[in-house]
């Protein structure tokens, strides 16, 4: 995600994701986070999809893909400070109103494109990282003490409010 070319990146090539697919379930791969962000095209703010994103019917053919083929998907959003490039001017509006609704309209999509899965990943890496500066996002602003945890808990109580198991990643230290 680098400033300034964002927008230009281009979305997975199709054709290899699906080969991919194939190897890992060949291996006896079962499980796979699917790091969604601004690859798929969102109704809710279409403004924040890649060119070229997965729309909606080609998300739903590679999930059903994957699960054919024995693989669980899991789907990830990351709302970290540090790796929020991916919401546009959201990752601008952390902690307000506006961004919570952002948080729940894209999470309520993404559950819908994934039929309710167990799980739903909200990423959280380097969210919290005392002592290493050069890890805060491109404000400055690193969450910490009671705001992180206020962050944590309203992204995770909208995962589980659509069912799902929230997960985070382990790299968070206290």
């Amino acid at each position: 995600q680098c400033a300034g070319h964002y927008e230009e990146m281009p979305v997975v090539d199709r054709v290899l994701l699906y080969e991919l697919i194939d190897e890992l379930s060949k291996i006896g791969i079962d499980l796979i986070v699917l790091d969604v962000l601004d690859a798929m095209e969102y109704k809710s703010h279409p403004e924040i999809s890649l060119k070229n994103a997965f729309t909606h019917e080609e998300m739903r053919k590679l999930l059903s893909y994957m699960r054919e083929r024995g693989i669980e998907p899991i789907p990830k959003l990351n709302f970290s400070t540090c790796h929020d490039e991916w919401m546009g001017e959201y990752g601008r509006m952390v902690s307000t109103t506006p961004y919570y609704h952002f948080c729940e309209d894209v999470i309520s999509e993404v559950c819908e494109i994934f039929g309710h899965p167990r799980l739903f990943h909200l990423g959280m890496d380097e969210a919290h990282m005392l002592g290493r500066g050069k890890h805060l996002d491109k404000f400055g602003y690193e969450k910490s003490g009671v705001l992180m945890n206020r962050h944590l808990d309203k992204v995770r109580e909208l995962a589980a409010k659509y069912g799902y198991e929230p997960m985070i990643w382990s790299d968070m230290f206290f």
